[in-house]
This record gives C-alpha cells, sequence and structure tokens, in this order.
C-alpha cells in the first residue's frame, strides 16, 4: 500500500510540482481523495452490482447501499490514508469474479488469474485475509484445480514477488516493515510548541525531515 501511495505522490511531484512539505495539507487531501475517497465510491459501486444480481426491489436495494455506505466503519477510512479500503475493495471484487464464474460458467484463464491477484493485494494490505485467500483457493480447487493451481498460483507469484522485491528493496530485507519489533534511528526530535504549526498544515523550519 505504501509503494502505491508513494509512486502517486511521486508522479504528483514530479509532473505537477506538488511538494508535501511546502504545501502538505492539499497533498495529503489529494492523495486521500485518490487513494480513499475513489475507492469508497468504487467499494459501494461493486457492492451495489453484486446486490443487483439477487435483489429486484429498488426499495431493498437502496437500504442495501445506505447500510454499506454508513452502517459499516468503512465510511470513517475515507477520511484518511489507511490500507482498510483497499483491502475491502480487492475482496469484493474477488467476489464478484466468483460470481462470474459460479453463475455465469465463465472460467477462463483471465478470471483465475485476477482472482490470485487481488486475494493476493488483499493480504499485502490486510494480513488477516490470509485466511480469505486460503479459502477462495480451496472453492477454486475444488472446481478447477488444473486453471488454480497454474493460472491462480501465477496471479498470487506476480504480486508476492512484487511485494517482498519492494521490501528488500526499501528496507534490504524480505521481512515486512511490521516483522522488525526494534526502534529505528531517530530522525528528528520534534519541540511542542511546533505542533500547533503542524495541526494548522504547516512543516516548522526546525523539522529536517530529510537531514537538510
Amino acid at each position: 500500500y505504501i509503494l502505491f501511495v508513494a509512486s502517486q505522490y511521486w508522479v504528483l511531484n514530479r509532473l505537477f510540482g506538488v511538494d508535501m512539505l511546502v504545501s502538505p495539507l492539499w497533498a495529503i487531501k489529494g492523495l486521500v481523495f485518490i487513494n480513499q475517497v475513489l475507492l469508497f465510491g468504487l467499494f459501494l459501486w461493486l457492492y451495489l452490482q453484486i446486490c443487483r444480481r439477487f435483489v429486484r426491489q429498488r426499495s431493498v436495494l437502496v437500504c442495501l447501499g445506505l447500510t454499506a455506505g454508513f452502517g459499516t466503519f468503512l465510511s470513517t477510512f475515507a477520511v484518511s490514508l489507511n490500507n482498510h479500503l483497499p483491502a475491502a475493495v480487492c475482496v469484493l471484487a474477488t467476489i464478484v469474479l466468483l460470481i462470474r464464474i459460479e453463475c455465469d460458467r465463465r472460467s477462463g484463464r483471465l478470471d483465475y488469474f485476477s482472482i490470485g491477484v487481488m486475494t493476493a493485494l488483499s493480504v499485502t494490505f490486510e494480513l488477516p485475509a490470509l485466511s480469505f485467500l486460503g479459502l477462495i483457493g480451496i472453492w477454486l480447487l475444488l472446481r478447477s484445480p488444473a486453471q488454480t493451481l497454474t493460472f491462480g498460483a501465477m496471479g498470487i507469484g506476480v504480486v508476492a514477488a512484487a511485494f517482498f522485491a519492494c521490501n528488500f528493496w526499501a528496507h534490504g530485507s524480505l521481512r515486512p516493515p511490521y516483522a522488525h519489533r526494534s526502534d529505528g534511528e531517530v530522525l528528528e526530535y520534534l519541540e511542542q510548541e511546533d505542533a500547533a504549526l503542524l495541526v494548522s498544515g504547516v512543516v516548522p523550519d526546525t523539522l529536517a525531515l530529510f537531514g537538510g
């Protein structure tokens, strides 16, 4: 998830001159809008697409949509950078693909590959989703062992390779950041009087984030 956000900021910085140190409030709001608000809209759209396959009454659909929009914690996650919404979208996308396989009898290579990618991405965003990946894997194995072990595993492998490669590139280790339990190097000390500036969206001059 950090790689996705960092790559977007790199594009904004290089192409449009957006600097988080100069305008932290607007830079972060832009990233939140791209990675959370738009994803929340995509989550609701996917959810309603699933509901429309099984529900015919418009009033029930409206009720289900309102429940998904306001009856879960996902709406609260839409206002800050976090990994929960991307994981929810990946899980729903997986369910959409599973419905296509089960109800529409579409079981092409791309479907199995996409399910592998989506379930693996959900694990990179939320480690507990590993159980979800396992259950989906068992279900697909029972349905089509050959395609699961080839194209499904291929999709998982692509995400896993990218995940561990990024970890090694960023930290010099295959272990993810949360597996490192020791304290790292102290980069900077923040004075209490600088707190008001940070709250107002201004980075204090005394805060040398990059040792400058």
